[in-house]
């Protein structure tokens, strides 16, 4: 019989953001400066971002292939969630799946498997299952919450990074423009970087 799949769930730390010392949390209070604060993609290199991660949940899954895997739920400002597989806790990492705007749901429950899908328009869908329906709810609300909180937090930065820009360079609309420019430059490089850098096509 099936051993039951494990869940271990992290308390959600508060936003890196609003962490003291923290280049994100320095940058929100660069608002005043003589220059607008720079943007976080142009901060890091996509390895170092997903290396400064948090980690957020951990457990059995078994990937599309049907081998059980040790999957590890991460997350950090950068890249956002992400998660990665292993042969066993501490093991070998056999590759790795971003979430950036990916979509998570229910899929078919069959041999007493419990799956949900990790879809996305750019990349390949994932198809994990639990060996319980439980487990299977913890990991999609945990996606989902984590997903949706990087998003938030995409939108609010952008729009205190525009009204930063406003604000400094109201008299020279070429430089508002192009800064805009170059910001969205660097986070469509950086996101397309981590992704293609995924592996998430291992087995």
């Amino acid at each position: 019989m099936a051993r039951a799949d494990r869940f271990f769930a992290r308390t959600p730390p508060r936003r890196t953001s609003d962490r003291i010392g923290h280049p994100a949390a320095e940058a929100l209070r660069l608002s005043d400066a003589h220059d607008p604060p720079k943007p976080l993609f142009s901060w890091f290199r996509w390895g170092d971002a997903l290396d400064a991660s948090q980690e957020e949940a951990a457990g059995w899954l078994h990937h599309e292939t049907s081998k059980r895997r040790w999957f590890v739920l991460r997350s950090n400002e950068i890249v956002g969630p992400f998660l990665e597989y292993f042969a066993a806790p501490g093991g070998k990492r056999f590759g790795r799946i971003m979430l950036h705007g990916c979509e998570i749901s229910a899929g078919s429950d069959a041999d007493s498997m419990f799956e949900f899908i990790v879809a996305h328009p750019h990349q390949r869908t994932a198809r994990l299952s639990c060996v319980n329906l439980q487990t299977r709810k913890q990991w999609v609300s945990v996606l989902s919450q984590l997903i949706r909180e990087h998003a938030q937090a995409e939108r609010q930065a952008d729009a205190d990074y525009k009204a930063s820009l406003r604000k400094l360079h109201a008299n020279d609309p070429q430089l508002h423009h192009k800064k805009l420019a170059q910001r969205s430059a660097r986070r469509r490089i950086t996101i397309l970087d981590a992704r293609a850098n995924a592996d998430d096509t291992s087995s």
